[in-house]
């Protein structure tokens, strides 16, 4: 974390004069509340949250508990589903990718926290694909995944969006 810090802060004159607030995504790198205190430390005026669904896993934090420490400081959010599955020698498991809705992330309840702590936020999906047998037919797959992610998103933030006008207009 304090090499983090250090590039921050050697970072910050290049962006907080100017407005740009600089999000750094969450990984397997640090727990969650490391990567919330190098915010704090650095600067949350300036340094924000990409906030990815799935990369927190690495830490053995699921997505509500990475969510819990970095909501106040998402600026961006990817929205990015898993399936956790048994080996077949049943000793382990493996995380791989799944389409929207079809894995183990909690997809709605992750979007209408987000939407209702920022709802400025802009969220990408962002998929693991598994590699196929050739780049045609990774590519193919990669677009059949996408095409039902955005079928599956697209209720969740227009009534994401619906609760958190009704709210503001309170």
């Amino acid at each position: 974390p304090e090499e983090l810090l250090e590039a921050l802060r050697a970072l910050k004159p290049l962006f907080a004069p100017h407005g740009i607030r600089l999000a750094i995504e969450n990984h397997d790198r640090f727990p969650v509340q490391v990567l919330a205190q190098v915010v704090e430390q650095a600067g949350a005026d300036w340094v924000g949250i990409c906030f990815d669904t799935a990369n927190s896993l690495g830490t053995l934090q699921g997505p509500n508990e990475a969510l819990d420490a970095l909501l106040p400081y998402v600026c961006n959010l990817h929205v990015k589903d898993v399936r956790a599955r048994r080996e077949g020698h049943q000793l382990g498991f493996r995380i791989e990718g799944a389409p929207a809705g079809e894995g183990c992330v909690p997809l709605p309840e992750v979007i209408r926290r987000v939407q209702e702590a920022n709802p400025q936020v802009n969220a990408i999906v962002e998929q693991w694909t598994p590699p196929q047998g050739s780049l045609e037919e990774t590519l193919a797959l990669e677009r059949q995944w996408l095409e039902r992610s955005v079928r599956y998103l697209q209720p969740l933030c227009q009534e994401s969006r619906r609760v958190s006008r009704r709210e503001e207009s309170r």
